[in-house]
């Protein structure tokens, strides 16, 4: 006889992935703190905001979002007095990203 008991795992205490960005210098390995990040869905929708922080050039979110391509897009500074800018598409399948961009020239 097959007991009630049921051995699935609680999805509820299973941590959310991170998404992590890191934010370069034209042309360095430099970080660059206070750099505006934006993450947009394949619409076009921003999912999730955020600055990098001024030592680290990093700037990270708990990932609640689904699978699929995500455009990362940055300024430096933050729009509006941006003068730098950069963008990168990823795609995410349920892992955590640790990914890098770096910023263009002045323009």
């Amino acid at each position: 006889m097959i007991s009630g008991r049921s051995d699935s795992v609680n999805n509820t205490s299973t941590p959310l992935p991170t998404f992590q960005v890191t934010v370069y210098q034209t042309s360095s390995t430099t970080p660059q703190g206070y750099a505006e990040v934006i993450i947009e869905n394949s619409s076009g929708a921003t999912v999730k905001t955020g600055t990098t922080y001024s030592t680290t050039g990093i700037v990270s979110w708990v990932w609640d979002q689904p699978n699929g391509d995500y455009t990362i897009k940055t300024w430096y500074p933050a729009r509006p007095n941006d003068q730098q800018t950069a963008q990168k598409t990823v795609t995410y399948s349920g892992a955590s990203i640790y990914t890098t961009i770096t910023l263009g020239p002045v323009y």
